[in-house]
């Protein structure tokens, strides 16, 4: 009886530490992927941010030189 419930018991604790192993590489994978998606939300938002500020940035320029030049143009005259 011992021949035949040690191999068993042994192959129930090796398929444990296999499904163990398993869980903890999912953990694993999915805090990679969670820190992955973090980074990628940020990165979104940096990009947003600098788009939306060049923009402004562009439209501010544009309309701040076509203000100045009238002014410039009678200071010179």
């Amino acid at each position: 009886m011992l021949r035949f419930v040690l191999p068993l018991l042994t192959v129930t604790l090796l398929v444990l530490l296999g499904l163990a192993g398993l869980w903890l590489i999912g953990q694993l994978v999915s805090g990679l992927g969670e820190v992955l998606v973090a980074t990628a939300l940020l990165l979104g938002g940096v990009l947003r941010f600098v788009v939306l500020g060049s923009l402004l940035g562009s439209v501010a320029y544009v309309l701040g030189s076509a203000w100045s030049r009238p002014a410039a143009r009678q200071a010179r005259a």
